[in-house]
């Protein structure tokens, strides 16, 4: 739920972005920022 929310938050559209990753031949990374988020 998290990943839908943040994108709507940003202004960006969950579905579309959730179906271009689906739909991507090579493992992609959907590029939106987590606020508070710590990257390991």
């Amino acid at each position: 739920m998290s990943v839908l929310r943040t994108a709507q938050q940003q202004g960006a559209d969950a579905v579309a972005r959730l179906a271009d990753l689906a739909r991507a031949p090579t493992p992609t990374v959907m590029g939106l920022a987590f606020p508070g988020a710590r990257l390991a």
